[in-house]
């Protein structure tokens, strides 16, 4: 199953939503403050501290191309150049990756350590490397729900 085209030309809330990196209460709010202020999404979500203005940038500047990209680096690489983990950060879990007994992946470590969400890393896998948890429950076009919610629209 390739996603790779569905995920062209998505909403920004709705890529940050699926990723796991705002919520949908946050996103419910943005909207209604893009309503009444015309600001950007990603404007708003930085304003109110919910998301790094680094990470909002790659999502939207930079997200759409690494999609339609057939070479592809290594999952560190993206944790990283979306700023959701610094050189600090990973150079750690690398640490703590040498002292494990048995080989760990760098993303099961990171979510161990808090560093990231599992929803995130599930989300870069299954768009980036076409990998799906089967575990995984993803709400379907919960930004598409809202966004029409705000406007009034019923799918009644």
């Amino acid at each position: 199953m390739n996603n790779q085209s569905s995920n062209l030309h998505q909403p920004l809330g709705q890529i940050l939503i699926e990723a796991g990196l705002i919520s949908i209460n946050q996103i419910e709010i943005a909207l209604r403050e893009q309503e009444e202020t015309g600001l950007r999404i990603g404007e708003i979500l930085v304003a109110h501290g919910w998301i790094k203005q680094s990470t909002v940038d790659f999502f939207a500047e930079e997200w759409q191309s690494l999609l339609s990209q057939k070479q592809r680096k290594p999952l560190v690489y993206y944790f990283q150049r979306s700023c959701l983990l610094d050189t600090e950060e990973i150079t750690a879990i690398i640490r703590l990756q040498k002292l494990k007994h048995e080989k760990v992946r760098f993303h099961h470590l990171a979510v161990e350590q808090g560093y990231l969400k599992q929803s995130t890393v599930d989300f870069l896998l299954a768009r980036l490397f076409n990998i799906y948890d089967p575990k995984s429950i993803s709400i379907t076009k919960p930004y598409e729900v809202l966004k029409q919610y705000s406007q009034g629209i019923s799918n009644k």
